[in-house]
């Protein structure tokens, strides 16, 4: 996999810690998600959604910085990959997309509606989840969560796992010699999802 990386854009710091998040999330994907659409929240310049390409049928990867998405777009090209669509949108954005209460000329060519996400990943900023991406969270029945920041990881755990129970988790120690830690979860809905 090849990624080109612009200044000012984030990306995993640590290359090593960085290809193991992307075989523990490789490894959690069973092989019959094939089949299956997923959609990405904060997506970056790509760095997680170009191998996601290989375990889904489709997905739909979004982000608000346009540098950003422009570079994922570019770097889909360059991996010679045709099942991914990109959309500029915040996740409140994306949230208002999905439950079609917004209409956005951004996903123009994306016919959102034929979209069935069994999965979505979120790697979101050391904040965490706003609620309305919480809300949207807890609508799609398994959840990928890669978080810098356990503090705000247990607080949007307490809000996810009314619906949720986890099902693997991995810490990364994406900074060594330092209190940071990177933590996936793997996450599967116990409740009817609408």
């Amino acid at each position: 996999m090849y990624l080109e990386q612009p200044e000012g854009c984030f990306t995993q710091p640590n290359l090593k810690i960085n290809k193991d998040i992307m075989s523990w999330l490789m490894e959690i994907i069973p092989n019959s998600a094939k089949k299956l659409d997923v959609i990405e929240l904060y997506c970056g310049i790509g760095n997680f959604t170009m191998p996601l390409s290989k375990k889904f049928k489709n997905v739909l990867a979004t982000e608000v910085s346009k540098l950003a998405l422009e570079t994922a777009k570019e770097n889909q090209k360059l991996n010679k990959i045709n099942n991914i669509k990109f959309a500029r949108l915040s996740s409140k954005e994306t949230q208002e997309a999905l439950f079609g209460t917004r209409n956005f000329r951004r996903l123009e060519g994306i016919e959102i509606k034929e979209y069935d996400f069994n999965y979505v990943v979120i790697d979101p900023p050391r904040s965490g989840l706003d609620p309305d991406t919480l809300n949207l969270v807890v609508n799609i029945k398994n959840v990928i969560y890669i978080s810098c920041n356990p503090k705000s990881l247990l607080e949007d755990l307490e809000h996810i796992l009314k619906t949720h129970k986890i099902i693997n988790l991995a810490v990364f120690d994406q900074f060594p010699w330092t209190e940071h830690l990177e933590v996936g979860v793997l996450m599967e809905s116990h409740t009817k999802v609408q």
